[in-house]
């Protein structure tokens, strides 16, 4: 289940069940103050990324890097909520804009949540940028399946 780690980070699955839990529990129970909320959040938002950043744990970098741009974006879509408050008196337009902008961030992560999938999907049914195929001379076995169900 956890085989996205490596060896020295199996255990790192349990600092994201912290993270959600916490962040989780903030939301539901802490409903004194947005202040409040929004605060522990970034503060668990930016720990959350610094992890990532530091200890780079799972086996693939490309994941890692996936992860380290999601939990930026989160960190910065949650920075901008801070600007919501009401005691910072901020204009309707300006609010308008950080709206906006917030959108943008979501659509961002919405396309590379897309992208990704599809990319797999083409790498899965071509055998395309596979490094078993450069690496032997023999095409992948699901390249082999693939061209069997032809």
């Amino acid at each position: 289940m956890y085989n996205t780690f490596t060896d020295d980070h199996f255990y790192f699955f349990l600092c994201g069940l912290i993270y959600r839990i916490v962040t989780g529990a903030v939301t539901g129970w802490i409903d004194l103050s947005g202040v409040a909320q929004i605060s522990v959040i970034v503060v668990f938002e930016v720990l959350y990324l610094l992890l990532h950043l530091i200890r780079w744990p799972y086996a693939s970098r490309s994941v890692n890097i996936l992860h380290i741009i999601f939990a930026s974006l989160r960190v910065i879509s949650v920075i901008l909520s801070l600007l919501y408050i009401e005691s910072l008196a901020i204009a309707d337009t300006t609010k308008q804009a950080i709206g906006w902008t917030q959108i943008i961030l979501h659509f961002i992560v919405f396309l590379i949540m897309f992208i990704v999938p599809v990319r797999n999907l083409v790498v899965l049914i071509t055998g395309i940028g596979d490094d078993e195929l450069y690496e032997s001379g023999v095409p992948p076995a699901r390249m082999v399946w693939w061209r069997r169900q032809r």
